[in-house]
């Protein structure tokens, strides 16, 4: 198993859980409050200092700075597109926004036969039951701006509460002590708006808490800070490369079966590397690298709102307003196309001093994101043997960003903004994307002419090798899509026991 994302922790707890010996490699270390743990990052400097590498693929810049191996935010910055992921036991969990969304049954319609009319329904059941998600229960001063915003720009009847997986207790300021389903203990939700910079109040119902420890507990060895590096078929085995950072050595293991599960550039920037330059896995599919998307991500500032959204009150989400309001309910307007969120900016975590707080208190971020229609592609780098080159460029979806540029634009003027910076990004002219949801590249197929793995997350061409994560997608889906790679993650793992 490599990774202990949303696509690696759920397979490993289940194939652990159902007797087979499971090794977990990752890359990164363990986060979080505990004794002997590394606190999640507070004030810029804490911030910059956790930064574990960065990717410049810009002009003649080609570059992988890696500051510290055992740092938490990674970030890519290709050509037109910038993308932040993390590294660490959970992966994504720790520092996403903590929504789990169940996308409508008609989103799978162009996934092979196998996944159609409800097949995932009852591994959706499976993850909910293990995480528990729920609405914010609590009203928050950036709820209730959000919500007349959205009914005076028109948009009041669009508003959607999503799952988050928080654990909540009867009163937002006084945390409560509970257990969760894999039996580890949780502080309840503070409401402090930390969410995106790691919860060290350990609210966040996140992979390291539930299925990682679930693993272990059925007998999984989790391997931190050891980075797999490539992958080779010997014989009747597959032996996995990897480099353990703690010893500053490389090392080999072999197993009958491999699951990846790095993260969708992690697990492209691997199996890329594993064909096209070790000639370890000559026969993937020529789709691997193709399809790929950044979910249509979106981010704008909101600056001299007339009503306070206080990022220092409640989850950083709560709060969206999609193109077809419930995105799974049965009876919904039509199929999805975006949505756009409040998601408010840290403000204690990020420790700007008391006269910038002040201002940053009447000014929010818009989470958004889309369905994108037109697929980028990934490749290697050829100036960088680290690196990757990707050709994603937010023109290749203009109407979709057009349409969330609407929302923003609508929503913005109701909410009083005398400033807004649209299109956040870190880089890049005015074609660049930023991107927290990188999408594909593997993507689900019928056969390995339209996909590089099939319905059961098996790699055409490579017996005992598969993919669980979210560069499964064979298509954007507009939503955050943590909540799907589990749920194809359970059923993959349910497969493998199967097999």
């Amino acid at each position: 198993m490599i990774g202990t994302g949303f696509g690696g922790a759920v397979t490993a707890c289940r194939l652990a859980q159902g007797g087979m010996d499971v090794t977990v490699l990752e890359r990164g270390g363990w986060w979080g409050p505990a004794e002997g743990q590394r606190r999640f990052p507070r004030g810029l400097a804490e911030i910059a200092a956790a930064v574990r590498n960065i990717q410049v693929r810009r002009g003649p810049w080609h570059r992988n700075l890696v500051r510290d191996p055992a740092g938490l935010y990674e970030l890519h910055m290709f050509r037109h597109l910038d993308a932040l992921t993390a590294s660490g036991v959970g992966g994504g969990s720790l520092i996403y926004t903590n929504m789990l969304v169940q996308p409508a049954r008609d989103f799978f319609d162009t996934f092979p036969a196998e996944l159609r009319d409800g097949e995932l329904d009852a591994s959706f059941d499976r993850v909910r039951s293990m995480l528990r998600p729920s609405p914010a229960p609590h009203p928050s001063a950036k709820q209730a701006a959000f919500t007349k915003a959205a009914a005076e720009a028109g948009r009041g009847g669009d508003l959607f509460t999503p799952d988050l997986a928080i654990a909540f207790g009867s009163e937002p300021r006084a945390a409560e002590t509970v257990t969760n389903a894999a039996g580890v203990t949780q502080r309840t939700c503070t409401y402090c708006g930390d969410c995106v910079l790691g919860c060290n109040e350990t609210a966040k119902t996140t992979l390291d808490l539930t299925y990682v420890p679930a693993a272990v507990t059925a007998g999984a060895q989790v391997r931190t800070m050891c980075e797999a590096t490539g992958i080779a078929r010997l014989g009747n085995v597959w032996q996995v490369r990897y480099r353990d950072h703690a010893a500053g050595r490389d090392r080999s293991i072999t197993a009958r079966r491999v699951v990846v599960a790095a993260g969708t550039l992690g697990t492209l920037r691997l199996l890329l590397a594993s064909r096209d330059r070790w000639r370890t896995l000559n026969g993937l599919s020529s789709r691997l690298g193709r399809s790929f998307s950044g979910n249509a991500d979106q981010g704008s500032l909101l600056l001299g709102t007339r009503d306070e959204w206080d990022g220092d009150d409640g989850p950083s989400v709560t709060t969206v307003v999609t193109s077809a309001g419930d995105p799974a309910a049965p009876g919904r307007r039509g199929r999805h196309q975006h949505l756009v969120g409040e998601a408010s900016l840290p403000i204690r975590g990020l420790q700007l001093g008391e006269a910038v707080t002040d201002r940053l208190r009447n000014a929010t971020v818009l989470l958004c994101m889309g369905v994108a229609t037109q697929g980028a592609t990934v490749r290697l780098d050829p100036h960088d043997r680290d690196g990757l080159d990707v050709d994603q460029a937010n023109s290749m979806d203009a109407s979709t960003f057009e349409a969330i540029d609407a929302d923003v634009a609508a929503l913005a003027q109701a909410a009083g903004a005398t400033r807004v910076v649209r299109r956040l990004r870190f880089s890049g002219g005015p074609e660049a994307q930023f991107t927290v949801h990188p999408l594909g590249g593997c993507g689900i197929g019928s056969t390995r002419l339209d996909g590089v793995c099939d319905h059961a997350g098996r790699v055409f061409g490579a017996p005992g090798l598969y993919v669980a994560d979210g560069s499964l997608y064979p298509r954007s889906v507009g939503l955050p899509p943590s909540m799907t790679i589990a749920a194809l993650s359970e059923r993959i793992a349910q497969l493998v026991l199967e097999e």
